[in-house]
């Protein structure tokens, strides 16, 4: 039973504004914390070098700004465009 319940959160997933922010909040941690790093310099390097066509030309991580502040700015509900792409 409880196997099944874990499953759930990936069948049906609530996408709560709470978590959603909270996440947002993560990933641009995360996104701090690789800047300095070498490696991660140079993936981003290749990344801008990129065919701009090609997704790798594409940002692969976000920021707050990018996750919740120019979403807001453009009157975007970020949990609402999650969920239409989760479920498209």
């Amino acid at each position: 039973e409880a196997v099944g319940r874990f499953a759930e959160f990936f069948v049906e997933p609530t996408f709560s504004r709470e978590y959603v922010e909270r996440e947002a909040h993560a990933v641009d941690s995360e996104h701090r914390k690789n800047q300095p790093d070498p490696g991660w310099q140079l993936f981003r390097t290749l990344d801008l070098l990129a065919d701009p066509n090609h997704p790798a030309s594409r940002f692969a991580t976000g920021t707050l700004d990018t996750l919740v502040t120019a979403p807001k700015n453009n009157g975007t509900d970020v949990r609402t465009r999650l969920v239409q792409w989760y479920r498209q």
